[in-house]
């Protein structure tokens, strides 16, 4: 199996997420993450975040982002190189609104609408993928 089809595998089935960005001080931050409702493939990646986090502010101010996913019962992981963005299609905040998220804004009637309910776009140009004590690159 190619390695990229190994990966797109992981990502179908993982639940841990590590978000990587570069904070005002050029370090690196990260955060962990929920799997988002629609994990289509390597090459876009939705999450979901508060407006008012560090993290975005971090994405606004540099683009530049990692996404790291792995399981940690099969020692498998996959880290992609790319940008991340905010996304304000509301068509694509409607697909990733849960309705538990109603607890965590104050604006909950709003749903998706939400100020502080915010989608990360993930667009991958790299990877790297870790199996079995070794790695193979691969390009997006």
């Amino acid at each position: 199996m190619e390695i990229r089809e190994q990966a797109e595998r992981l990502l179908r089935g993982v639940k841990k997420f590590i978000l990587c960005a570069v904070d005002s001080d050029g370090y690196p931050t990260a955060k962990a993450v929920l799997p988002s409702k629609r994990r289509e493939s390597l090459d876009k990646m939705f999450f979901v975040t508060n407006t008012h986090s560090d993290y975005v502010k971090n994405i606004i101010r540099d683009k530049k982002a990692s996404v790291y996913f792995f399981n940690p019962i099969l020692f498998k992981g996959c880290l992609l190189k790319g940008e991340m963005m905010v996304c304000n299609d509301l068509s694509i905040k409607a697909k990733l609104w849960k309705n538990s998220y109603k607890s965590a804004y104050p604006n909950s009637e709003q749903t998706y609408n939400d100020p502080d309910f915010c989608v990360l776009e993930f667009r991958a140009i790299h990877g790297r993928y870790y199996s079995m004590f070794k790695t193979a690159d691969f390009d997006i």
